[in-house]
């Protein structure tokens, strides 16, 4: 009898299945929750940045810049050039101006603005000093800082 109660006590077979079932299953248990934490984690962070994205698409989409009239004065090889917010959003910055003829490029970048932005429906006075330029047509480029291109042209006589 004694030797009966001895091989139930420790005869390990009979638990070591139930013992290796119950930590697989924890481990898969604790696995499928890691998993479940880091696709919740990479969700959020992908609409987060969907949003941004969305945002300043959007923002982008409602800058509009109208030049209004644009100058070269030869004695002092100035462009003036006035602009105009209308658009439906304010706080635009242009970033820089590009004046060509054709032939090579030139760059203005960070143009001062007095308050150093545009609010709606705000005008505003560029002057560019730019030497002395040829007879013929000129392309002027406006890239705001949420990356909007405007252009215009003026003739030099």
């Amino acid at each position: 009898m004694v030797r009966r109660m001895f091989r139930k006590c420790f005869d390990r077979r009979a638990l070591s299945p139930v013992i290796a079932s119950l930590i697989m299953a924890s481990v898969v248990i604790a696995l499928s929750f890691t998993v479940l934490a880091w696709a919740q984690f990479r969700t959020s962070d992908y609409a987060e940045t969907y949003g941004e994205t969305t945002d300043a698409e959007i923002a982008r989409l409602k800058e509009r810049l109208t030049v209004e009239y644009i100058f070269y004065n030869g004695s002092s090889g100035d462009i003036s050039i006035y602009l105009l917010n209308s658009g439906t959003i304010g706080n635009v910055t242009i970033e820089s101006v590009r004046v060509q003829n054709g032939m090579e490029p030139m760059f203005f970048d960070g143009v001062d603005i007095p308050d150093h932005d545009l609010g709606i429906g705000e005008t505003v006075y560029l002057s560019l000093p730019c030497g002395a330029l040829t007879t013929g047509n000129y392309f002027v480029s406006i890239l705001t800082d949420r990356g909007s291109l405007f252009y215009a042209g003026f003739d030099v006589a």
